[in-house]
C-alpha cells in the first residue's frame, strides 16, 4: 500500500519492509530500500501505476527484506543503486550476509533467495552528510548498529528513512537473539 507521507515523501508497505519514496521532477522518484526478493514485482507494477520510473535506488542496509528486490527494481527501471561502503560488500556479494548470520556456510535448507538474494548491480558509494542524487539534496545519516553501515535518509520534506534501526518491542519477543 502506497501512503503519502508529507510534501514529496511517501511510504509503500510490502509484507516484509516499509520502503521509502521521494517524488522528484518528471515523476522520477528515489526509492529507499526494495523490499524483499518475492515483493520485487509487485513494488514495480505498483510504481509503474502511478507512472513512476525509479531513477536511483539507496539501501539503508543490505539485509534481504531491504534490499532482495534490488536487481528487478534496478533492471527494470534501469535506477543506479547507493550504500554506505560497509554495505556495498554485503549488497555485491550477497552470501556473505549468511555467513554473518551463521559463522560459516549457511545449510544447504537456507541458502535460499530469503537468507542469500540475487547480487545487486554495481552499488555507488554514499558519504555522510548532504549528497545530491537524481537532482534532489538528501542528507546521508550514520545509523550503524543493526548492521555496520546501515544509513538514514533525509529528504527535503524532513521525511527520515530509518531502514531497521528503530525496532517495537515486538521484534525483541519474536526474535531475542537476533535483534
Amino acid at each position: 500500500m502506497l501512503k503519502h507521507l508529507v510534501g514529496q515523501s511517501y511510504c509503500l508497505e510490502t509484507p516484509a519492509a516499509s520502503l521509502g519514496l521521494y517524488l522528484g521532477a518528471d515523476k522520477h522518484c528515489i526509492l529507499i530500500d526494495s523490499g524483499a526478493v518475492a515483493d520485487g514485482q509487485q513494488v514495480v507494477s505498483i510504481l509503474q501505476k502511478q507512472g513512476w520510473e525509479v531513477s536511483a535506488l539507496i539501501n539503508t542496509h543490505a539485509h534481504v527484506d531491504h534490499s532482495g528486490a534490488n536487481r528487478i527494481i534496478a533492471d527494470t527501471f534501469g535506477a543506479a543503486v547507493y550504500a554506505s561502503a560497509a554495505e556495498k560488500v554485503f549488497l555485491e556479494n550477497p552470501w556473505l550476509a549468511a555467513y554473518t548470520l551463521f559463522s560459516a556456510h549457511p545449510p544447504r535448507s537456507l541458502a535460499n533467495r530469503f537468507i542469500v538474494p540475487p547480487a545487486s548491480p554495481e552499488v555507488h558509494l554514499l558519504e555522510y552528510g548532504m549528497q545530491v542524487i537524481s537532482g534532489v539534496s538528501l542528507d546521508i545519516v550514520d545509523l550503524g548498529g543493526h548492521t555496520p553501515g546501515q544509513i538514514g535518509v533525509m529528504t527535503p520534506d524532513g521525511v527520515l528513512f530509518a531502514g531497521d534501526s528503530l525496532l517495537s518491542s515486538l521484534s525483541y519477543q519474536t526474535f531475542p537473539c537476533l535483534v
